[in-house]
């Protein structure tokens, strides 16, 4: 399957990722010319999610990356080397010894196999490096196949790592140093920065979410996104994301008790985190804050939490709009059809149906993506 991902298309590549680890692999081969804390950090977090913490320590890890240009991140590759039954090659390491970051020859694959352990491997071969920014908002393509015979996989990382030599702590102590002092070479994308904030609107200048809403100013069913940003989740146990009232229109649900001064539950929409499917967390009016919330589907996300619905329809328009509630001094703020504000992405999730309401995605801060 062809996968094309760019900032309106935000993704594409993680989420790739994630679909072929939820298979529960055996063992997970990457190649990739540089590599980051946050790029690692997904992929390692979605194996973890996909077999459990036990088989995470014991299954076979492999990188083969490079210090071309002083563009890995030093703590990704001591993340790696911590690992339990991790093996890592690194290419330019003679380059390093003698104190520089420029490649004779310069290593540029990027290849993503997890064995399936039935002689069978799921592949992702693509543009896009392990880092953050090559696994959200960078423009990358890629093919993503499944039950790939794996002997033809280990042959093309055998050819890859023709050359390579064993990672050791020395070895990246002498490579931070050479990185710290001196910057990328010109020209080079620095795929480790974290993504540029956007300006912030002048929330005084934008209408209440809640009276557009009412008024018809906007129809939520002709949106296909929405993000809501705040500070902290909400509740007892932080698993509640609040919802600007009126907010759960936008998954064809219907709720006119406003005047219930106690929980109510308006519905259960479906969730998706990665290639995770959730039917049962449900979307509630809370009468003692006048807020809606939805439960979220990631018992582990404690900062912002970040929504996303996917439909079918024609590309929405640009508008902000704000909501006023018991939260409103942590700064929760919706908006509806265009990139969020604060430098954070959402992960969209993959929706092969042609019919709303589709799939919605919850996801943590992704502002070092």
């Amino acid at each position: 399957m062809l996968v094309v991902q760019n900032r309106r298309n935000p993704a594409r590549i993680r989420n790739a990722i994630a679909d072929l680890v939820a298979d529960g692999p055996r063992a997970i081969k990457v190649a990739a010319a540089y590599t980051t804390n946050s790029g690692s950090m997904m992929l390692l977090d979605a194996l973890l999610r996909a077999v459990g913490e036990d088989t995470f320590a014991t299954v076979p890890k492999t990188l083969v990356t490079s210090f071309d240009y002083g563009i890995t991140e030093p703590q990704a590759l001591r993340r790696w080397l911590s690992l339990g039954n991790a093996t890592v090659r690194v290419t330019s390491a003679e380059a390093v010894s003698a104190g520089r970051t420029t490649p004779s020859e310069a290593f540029h694959p990027k290849m993503y196999a997890f064995d399936l352990g039935d002689e069978t491997t799921n592949l992702l071969v693509a543009s896009a490096n392990l880092t953050g920014r090559g696994f959200t908002v960078n423009t990358e393509a890629g093919w993503s196949q499944r039950c790939v015979p794996t002997p033809e996989v280990d042959r093309a990382f055998d050819l890859v790592a023709t050359g390579t030599q064993p990672l050791t702590n020395a070895l990246i102590d002498t490579y931070e140093d050479i990185r710290g002092s001196r910057q990328p070479s010109s020209g080079v994308p620095d795929d480790g920065q974290p993504v540029a904030p956007f300006a912030a609107a002048d929330e005084h200048e934008l209408p209440l979410f809640r009276e557009a809403v009412e008024t018809e100013q906007i129809d939520l069913g002709a949106f296909d996104v929405m993000w809501v940003e705040v500070e902290a989740l909400q509740g007892g146990s932080s698993n509640q994301l609040e919802l600007p009232r009126r907010g759960h229109r936008f998954f064809d649900l219907s709720f006119v008790d406003y005047d219930e001064p106690h929980n109510a539950t308006i519905g259960f929409p479906t969730l998706r985190l990665g290639s995770s499917v959730w039917a049962d967390r449900p979307l509630t009016w809370h009468g003692n804050n006048r807020m809606e919330r939805v439960q979220s589907a990631d018992p582990s996300s404690r900062r912002t939490g970040l929504l996303q619905h996917r439909r079918h329809v024609p590309t929405p328009s640009r508008r902000l709009f704000r909501a006023r509630h018991a939260s409103a001094g942590l700064g929760s703020r919706p908006r509806l059809g265009a990139r969020r504000q604060g430098g954070r992405y959402v992960v969209p999730p993959r929706c092969p149906c042609d019919h709303a309401p589709c799939r919605v995605a919850l996801t943590d801060d992704l502002r070092r993506a």
